[in-house]
């Protein structure tokens, strides 16, 4: 994961089961291998949640706290 400069984010869960984070603003690049278990990575925004299911994606939050999601592989 990448953070972009300003970004602010949060770890909210750390376990065994699943890691999940969340993103109050600005946006983040997430690269997860197939190796990795679906579901396990997960990111929070105050709009929506985006579960990873190997993939690679860019995940932002405007100031107005909508957020957008582009995948460039795989399904989240």
């Amino acid at each position: 994961m990448e953070l972009a400069d300003g970004a602010r984010v949060q770890v909210a869960r750390v376990g065994q089961e699943t890691t999940r984070l969340f993103l109050e603003r600005g946006s983040l690049e997430a690269r997860i291998t197939l190796a990795a278990r679906p579901r396990f990575f997960q990111v929070d925004t105050s709009a929506a949640r985006c579960v990873d299911l190997g993939c690679h994606y860019v995940l932002s939050v405007d100031a107005a706290g909508a957020a957008h999601v582009r995948v460039t592989t795989g399904q989240v």
